[in-house]
């Protein structure tokens, strides 16, 4: 076993233990948690048929687990972009059928099923004739996730715009980021490989390409588990996020929710902490993550963070004296009022005042 199979097998390993950990959740969007656990299982499933392979060359059994294993990669880009509709909770422009966004996949499927019931000769037979349609679906595959990471990306990226979100600030879009980065540098250095094929099939450049496939996957399933050990609250974004399959129940009594919330906000200042998540705020006060979300949304017409940041807001204007500023910049300011990130602050500050910050204290009196 060489460092190479080592490192697959780690990569699998983390990955079936991080979708077991997902997929587990009790609470939360149910149906975006499966989707994003099945996405990172069949990476998991990919690396482990890669790694059966490495360690058994010999074996038919494996070279046709290995094109099994080729079936996920038409999963990806799909998989990823039903999970971000489903955890956004948005609808989008084109409607398509489900089934559209597998058409890649059964074209491939409907190539590679005969393999599964050849012998050896037949098997090397069949293969070598199919030699260059095999190159032309994977290319396919190849365009079609970057077609999704495309996609993916702007979503991601219209989701932080409209939340007012910063990854630095919020471990859950970090968790988004990461899960989104895994795909694009896995994407980078399948293409690098795949081109590099054409360009010396023969050399160590083709061999080096196809093993980097292999370690950065791995690698970076690796990575995102750590990241979800050391920032638990990335998991718990998920498991926070309103389940819009579950029917709501009645809220009668916005109003006198959101009295009752605004006495702990002020009370128990919980904003003052940078990473407050919305199920952080639902243990502080009592009510439960989805009824919390409406009472904010419905009563306020504010999202979390929204309603979050403008208690820091004033918070840093009670705080933000001459005096202090004498002495403290903007910015240390704002970390004390709750804030962690400067364009965050400036973004929530001029979204409530319609002013930036300097601009605001150049109005007021001397």
């Amino acid at each position: 076993m060489n460092i190479v199979s080592i490192i697959v097998l780690l990569g699998a390993l983390q990955g079936f233990l991080l979708s077991f950990s997902i997929s587990s959740m009790k609470r939360g969007n149910k149906q975006a948690n499966r989707i994003v656990a099945l996405y990172i299982l069949f990476i998991a499933i990919t690396l482990l048929g890669r790694y059966a392979y490495t360690v058994t060359s010999e074996s038919l059994f494996f070279a046709k687990l290995l094109f099994v294993g080729d079936f996920v990669i038409f999963f990806y880009g799909p998989l990823l972009y039903l999970y971000f509709l489903r955890l956004f909770q948005i609808r989008p422009t084109v409607q398509v059928a489900l089934w559209v966004h597998f058409i890649p996949l059964m074209v491939f499927s409907a190539v590679i099923l005969p393999f599964l019931g050849l012998d050896t000769p037949q098997f090397i037979v069949y293969s070598g004739r199919l030699e260059y349609i095999f190159y032309f679906l994977e290319g396919v595959a190849i365009v079609q996730n970057f077609f999704y990471v495309w996609v993916n990306a702007g979503l991601i990226r219209n989701y932080r715009k409209e939340s007012v979100r910063v990854s630095s600030a919020v471990p859950q879009m970090q968790f988004y980021i990461v899960l989104l980065g895994i795909t694009a540098i896995g994407l980078f250095f399948w293409t690098i490989s795949f081109l590099l094929r054409f360009i010396d099939p023969e050399g160590f450049h083709g061999f080096l390409g196809y093993q980097m496939v292999w370690i950065s996957l791995s690698a970076l399933i690796i990575a995102l588990g750590y990241y979800t050990m050391r920032n638990p609250e990335a998991l718990t974004g998920l498991e926070g996020a309103e389940d819009a399959s579950e029917t709501p129940q009645p809220l009668k009594n916005a109003d006198a929710l959101l009295r009752q919330l605004d006495e702990i906000m002020k009370s128990h200042r919980p904003f003052l902490e940078p990473k407050l998540t919305l199920p952080d705020l639902a243990k502080i006060s009592g009510l439960q993550v989805h009824i919390l979300s409406r009472v904010i949304n419905e009563a306020t017409g504010k999202n979390f963070f929204e309603f979050v940041n403008s208690y820091r807001v004033e918070e840093f204007k009670r705080i933000a004296t001459p005096e202090r500023l004498r002495t403290m910049t903007l910015f240390a300011l704002s970390l004390e009022a709750g804030f962690n990130s400067k364009s965050t602050f400036n973004a929530a500050f001029k979204k409530l005042t319609n002013r930036t910050p300097r601009e605001y204290f150049r109005t007021l009196p001397q």
